[in-house]
């Protein structure tokens, strides 16, 4: 039986474009002598994270704090080298699905993402998809993150759609959680091909429409 939505709500981070942290903090302990694992504790596990993703620490205190974390200096440069280096590309099936999803006639489309400063600059520089498409809700800009649940009420009141007829598309078993409290229909990513099936039963294809039965 298939499914149907009026607004979908992807998500950027192993959804639409891959990403893996253990290229950055290799990288970056090339400048301190700490184990990449107290590394990514230290930076990663730490409130600034959050408090960056939300726009509430900026830049160059994040730099900062990276720098304190590590014991070490680190050139800006380097810094946004190696942050922005976990990005390893596209999620091609995915992405198709959600460039023919943002045109198509009377759905309407948007993305959430937790993110940072660093990155989006990073994305709407080498990344074409992130400027085509509409609706793109930022954490460190509207100031909100998954899983709060007024990070997806933003989203929903701005696309003017009712939580119980959007499809929200995320990897995270903690935001899909938060979805589904809201009354959001979800699919929770765990693979390419698992995603672009459970699309396909919305009658989200990358060329726009379900294939035949």
């Amino acid at each position: 039986m298939s499914k149907s939505c009026g607004a979908v709500i992807f998500d950027l981070g192993r959804v639409l474009i891959d990403y893996d942290w253990s290229v950055s903090l290799k990288r970056l302990c090339r400048w301190t002598a700490l184990a990449p694992e107290e590394a990514e504790r230290r930076i990663l596990g730490q409130e600034s994270i959050a408090r960056f993703e939300t726009g509430q620490l900026s830049e160059a205190d994040f730099h900062a704090h990276v720098e304190e974390s590590i014991g070490a200096h680190l050139p800006f440069g380097e810094f946004e080298a190696v942050w922005n280096s976990i990005f390893t590309g596209e999620i091609v099936p995915v992405a198709r699905v959600a460039r023919a999803a943002a045109v198509s006639g009377g759905l309407r489309f948007a993305v959430l993402s937790n993110t940072n400063e660093t990155h989006v600059r990073f994305l709407r520089r080498t990344w074409p998809l992130l400027n085509e498409l509409p609706n793109v809700f930022l954490s460190n800009e509207i100031r909100r993150r998954k899983p709060d649940p007024l990070a997806y009420r933003h989203v929903l009141e701005r696309i003017g759609a009712g939580p119980e007829e959007t499809l929200f598309v995320d990897d995270l078993p903690h935001n899909i959680a938060a979805a589904r409290t809201l009354g959001l229909q979800t699919i929770h990513v765990t693979s390419p091909e698992q995603a672009v099936e459970a699309l396909a039963e919305y009658g989200l294809t990358a060329d726009g429409k379900a294939p035949s039965a």
